[in-house]
């Protein structure tokens, strides 16, 4: 039997209220042509990694831990924040439970926070190094040196466009891309990927502004690139 192939696209700000408008994003409306629509309990605080590890382990984050994305250290009296490591969630993964079903099956995340150093056969996750110099622009990945490969191919990723005030929809580009390349070389049977374009736009200018449709189809022809891309 042909294996099955599950992509789970985290579309950051995406909300029933847009289906209203689906001749701005067609290709996310076409996925509806073979599927369903639901409305999921939101996280509480919605905010990115809890959301992520609630949709990575399937569980709130009473049960996860991850309840902020920062953390107070009573150990050595520090908060930080955007911490990586994936031993922060608290409860197994779904790429875990995949593993331990069947060790043949691939899975892949392509950034999702708290991924560093996962059972995850594929990784690409911001991880920018401070040195003397100043802010080096890197990515972890998994395998080692996998990064660097996909870079040959689409370039390098600017973060600067993933958040902040260059954010754009060039982060979201790449990441899509990647998620292209990472299914042709890595064939994972389930592929995590973070698209986060719509986050910035709807905190501006609220979700449901009139100039949310132009982001909306932004992001829209992104997702179209992976569904064309995997198809």
């Amino acid at each position: 039997m042909k294996a099955k192939r599950v992509v789970v696209l985290d579309i950051v700000g995406l909300s029933l209220a847009h289906f209203a408008f689906k001749e701005n994003m067609p290709h996310i409306a076409s996925l509806l042509d073979h599927g369903r629509l639901f409305e999921m309990k939101p996280v509480f605080p919605p905010v990115t990694l809890p959301v992520q590890a609630s949709l990575t382990t399937g569980v709130y984050p009473e049960r996860h831990g991850v309840v902020a994305n920062g953390f107070y250290f009573p150990e050595n009296f520090q908060v930080a924040f955007w911490e990586q490591a994936a031993g922060l969630v608290q409860t197994e993964r779904l790429w875990d439970r995949l593993k331990r079903k069947n060790p043949e099956l691939k899975t892949a995340a392509l950034f999702f926070q708290n991924t560093l150093y996962a059972q995850c056969d594929a990784i690409i996750t911001p991880r920018p190094l401070h040195t003397e110099e100043g802010l080096v622009q890197w990515c972890y990945s998994k395998p080692v040196g996998y990064y660097e490969e996909i870079s040959e191919q689409i370039g390098d990723f600017n973060l600067f466009s993933f958040w902040g005030p260059l954010a754009s929809i060039e982060s979201s580009r790449w990441i899509a891309k990647a998620a292209v390349e990472t299914m042709a070389r890595i064939r994972p049977n389930l592929l995590y990927v973070y698209l986060p374009h719509l986050d910035y736009p709807c905190q501006i200018h609220g979700p449901t502004n009139q100039k949310i449709l132009e982001e909306l189809g932004q992001v829209d022809r992104e997702v179209g690139r992976i569904v064309d891309g995997i198809e």
